[in-house]
């Protein structure tokens, strides 16, 4: 921890192939996060397309050149994949697609609620390891946001998506409310069990790399990894990545 760490991170980040190798194990473990969830939710003749597609999606990622290349890449995925999840979200929500600022409907609501929580375990743990929290890899710094809570929270969204799709199929359209500006936000008691459930979540023990631990374990975990590949330039191997 310290000034040598910054400085590693700082030289390591600020190198266009450094930081592209690095986005590029981000993403993907979040589309091979993606094809999972979808594979355990879709009927299998559906999911035999969507396999095929996830793996050139992959495939794409690898022959990317710059960070924007490779942004266009997981947009891609993302697209597809919320295309994908739409059915599985009762009708009453309304939901068609990812959208955050604000979110319109129930289920963007859970999704940005979710989202929020990750990004500050993520962001306190990063602090808590000595990193700087603002200085990322993939996302780039603005004001106050944590881009490198952004970057390795790219893994572990799919915790927050699942639970959100087993949440909305027990919630009931009274649970939420929608603003005069189109935000839909969600009841205070709702919205406490919702956190709570979701926290309860992170608790739960899996395995990755042959090293159990809880999802709070591994979000440390694939922080003090990348730590390592600062300082011995080990190689840097995201949560999900087999």
């Amino acid at each position: 921890k310290g000034a040598m760490l910054w400085l590693q991170q700082t030289h390591k980040f600020s190198e266009h192939e450094s930081a592209l190798l690095l986005a590029q194990c981000i993403v993907t473990a979040r589309i091979a996060q993606q094809q999972e969830t979808l594979r355990q939710r879709l009927p299998k003749q559906d999911y035999s397309s969507v396999q095929a597609s996830f793996a050139e999606l992959k495939h794409q990622v690898k022959s990317t050149n710059t960070l924007a290349e490779l942004n266009g890449t997981e947009g891609l995925a993302s697209k597809h994949y919320f295309a994908q999840l739409t059915p599985l979200v009762p009708p009453w929500c309304s939901f068609t697609h990812r959208k955050r600022r604000p979110p319109p409907d129930p289920f963007n609501a859970l999704l940005s609620l979710g989202y929020t929580l990750l990004y500050s375990v993520h962001h306190s743990l990063i602090v808590l390891e000595g990193l700087q929290p603002w200085l990322g890899f993939y996302h780039q710094p603005r004001g106050t946001h944590a881009a490198l809570a952004s970057d390795l929270m790219e893994p572990f969204r799919h915790i927050v998506e699942r639970h959100a799709l087993n949440s909305i199929n027990e919630m009931k359209q009274e649970d939420f409310n929608t603003g005069d500006n189109g935000a839909c936000w969600i009841a205070p008691k709702a919205r406490r069990k919702y956190l709570a459930t979701l926290w309860k979540k992170l608790h739960t023990t899996v395995t990755h790399q042959q090293k159990s631990g809880e999802y709070l374990w591994q979000i440390q975990h694939q922080i003090q990894q990348l730590i390592l590949h600062l300082r011995d330039d080990k190689p840097f191997i995201p949560y999900g990545i087999r």
